[in-house]
């Protein structure tokens, strides 16, 4: 966590990251957008905030059997931001020369290929904590230690103890991470990381015949 490496135990409060010098130059948020997707239809009761009519996207049908998936019925992201996208592009385009044409929605494949690997209960030996140790077969390497932290003002999903800038929790009350990571799938990470050796040499036997 960058609050932790610039010597902060906390993201929120006056004596916190988000409040000290070091942390100013974190405070605009220039991408992501994870969590469940809201308000791609209706409208909310209250502005910014998900509720009243607005529904978020139908979850798609390539978006189950991983550990870690909220059990709604909605989008949930991320699947794809401004930095990862080039880059998993890249590796898409390894994926279509192997395969001698292109292969359509990536995700399908993507989903299925963590489902086998993490299963209902995730995966230790493709834990991304064990480093260099990490098993030789994993296309994932699951994401679990830390959290992405979002500062805040104002009421709504917004931890604001003391100072002028908070930090996006699912309570107002207490540092609750909306962005945390978990075993398997979760709104930090999505998925996790990829191998992109092992996704290649792996695609065919997860892709639609």
């Amino acid at each position: 966590m960058l609050s932790t490496n610039e010597g902060f135990s906390t993201p929120f409060g006056s004596n916190g990251f988000c409040n000290s010098t070091a942390g100013q130059a974190f405070l605009n948020t220039i991408g992501g957008s994870g969590g469940p997707s809201g308000c791609a239809t209706g409208a909310p009761a209250t502005p910014g905030v998900v509720g009243g009519t607005c529904k978020g996207y139908p979850r798609p049908s390539w978006q189950t059997g991983v550990v870690g998936l909220p059990s709604n019925e909605v989008r949930n992201i991320p699947d794809g931001t401004s930095f990862s996208s080039p880059i998993l592009a890249a590796i898409q385009a390894l994926v279509n020369q192997v395969n001698g044409s292109p292969q359509g929605n990536p995700n399908v494949v993507y989903y299925q290929l963590a489902a086998s690997e993490y299963g209902a209960s995730g995966n230790a030996a493709c834990n991304s904590t064990l480093g260099n140790a990490v098993a030789s077969t994993c296309t994932f390497y699951d994401v679990t230690q830390g959290d992405m932290d979002v500062n805040c003002i104002g009421t709504h999903d917004c931890f604001l103890p003391s100072g002028t800038e908070g930090v996006l929790s699912t309570s107002d009350k207490s540092y609750l991470p909306a962005y945390g990571t978990t075993t398997g799938w979760d709104f930090a990470t999505g998925i996790g990381t990829v191998n992109a050796n092992n996704l290649v040499t792996n695609w065919k036997n997860a892709a639609p015949k």
